[in-house]
């Protein structure tokens, strides 16, 4: 099957598609002293249990094991509710650092984190302008998260996850396309990927990284499409200093090694070392 994409020119060398260009940004955002202490106890206890399986020679064996940690750890880094959420053991080491159960009233105990603080100055930055925003992250809990210091700075926004079915869908995006005054939509990662069409957005804010930059990728190019008319800009939120700025780093060792032909032993071997890099 021949397929066109963004890229593919005529005879002459000229583009098919001329689409306006799209401009992808990191914005880099600094932990709190608060949270900053409650990433590190949970990323002391995570590593406790990594190196245990490292000692034991039983870390592929213990790979979705290993995953869960570092989803706690990613989770943290939007927001200490998503991991204060969760119902775990005392006995549990990816429990929260404070042993809280999270049977708390977010809205009433409402504290934003360092990277929804960036994301509502950026929002407040376009708000005159008219110009209409979708949120991604791959977390429903964290778009819950997220309507709450929406609702408190006034802004009339939609949400699109994967608990509606295509008609709901469908009138979401009618909704958010022909209102103006609706000018965020708060989307889940995966539910941006599903041939939809998002062009009444000129801005995307990608809030967590994702492991396959393809799936991103995927979901902001709902914006990035033929119907658009505006210069899109795409800013990604990373923050310092944690698991997320190690997984750039992961992300870019995988494409250099995407060229060469590697054994089995070889995979397994470089498997390791990247989440060795990730707890590092």
């Amino acid at each position: 099957m021949l397929r066109r994409t963004k890229n593919c020119t005529d005879k002459e060398g000229r583009p098919i598609l001329n689409l306006p260009p799209a401009n992808i940004e990191v914005k880099y955002c600094v932990l709190s002293e608060a949270e900053k202490d409650f990433y590190e106890a949970l990323f002391r206890r995570s590593k406790v249990k990594f190196d245990q399986f490292v000692e034991q020679g039983r870390v592929l064996h213990n790979y979705a094991s290993i995953l869960e940690l570092l989803l706690r750890l990613r989770q943290c880094c939007d927001h200490p509710f998503l991991i204060m959420r969760m119902s775990m053991s005392k006995q549990d080491l990816i429990t929260a650092p404070t042993d809280n159960r999270f049977q708390i009233d977010v809205e009433k105990n409402w504290v934003e984190s360092s990277k929804i603080s960036a994301l509502l100055q950026e929002l407040e930055a376009l708000r005159s302008s008219g110009a209409k925003s979708i949120v991604f992250s791959q977390w429903t809990a964290f778009l819950d998260l997220l309507q709450i210091p929406l609702s408190r700075n006034n802004f009339s926004f939609a949400r699109l996850d994967g608990t509606l079915n295509l008609q709901q869908r469908e009138k979401v995006i009618k909704e958010f396309s022909e209102d103006k005054g609706i000018l965020v939509l708060l989307m889940s990662l995966k539910a941006g990927g599903v041939g939809i069409n998002l062009t009444a957005a000129s801005n995307a804010f990608v809030m967590d990284p994702w492991w396959n930059p393809a799936v991103e990728e995927q979901a902001v190019m709902r914006i990035h499409r033929i119907g658009q008319t505006k210069t899109v800009s795409i800013r990604r939120f990373i923050v310092k200093g944690t698991v997320e700025e190690r997984m750039e780093a992961v992300q870019a060792r995988k494409q250099r090694m995407i060229s060469g032909a590697l054994t089995d032993q070889e995979v397994r071997t470089a498997r390791i070392e990247e989440l060795k890099m990730l707890f590092s």
